[in-house]
């Protein structure tokens, strides 16, 4: 929910730690790898750890949580004329 109202408070929070950056990244992951709980069943440290770097190193948390806050943010008549658009196959 933050994503989609206050993306870019939580990107500098996240940005500005490694370890917060760290555990959202893995809850994230954890929440939908369906792992039962057990994330290295599924990631590697190495994965986890190139997960995190990469968004840590290019400080692109914040990019990341743009969709979700456009998705919750366009009013009905933009999702009409996306919709209108893909319809009759216009760019």
């Amino acid at each position: 929910m933050i994503q989609s109202t206050k993306p870019q408070s939580l990107a500098h929070g996240l940005n500005d730690s490694p370890a917060g950056l760290a555990a959202w990244i893995v809850e994230k992951l954890r929440a939908s790898s369906d792992c039962g709980g057990a994330i290295e069943s599924r990631f590697t440290k190495d994965e986890l750890l190139t997960h995190i770097m990469i968004y840590w190193t290019t400080e692109s948390i914040g990019s990341s949580f743009m969709p979700y806050y456009d998705f919750a943010n366009a009013g009905a008549l933009t999702w009409i004329k996306e919709g209108v658009k893909k319809w009759t196959g216009s760019s």
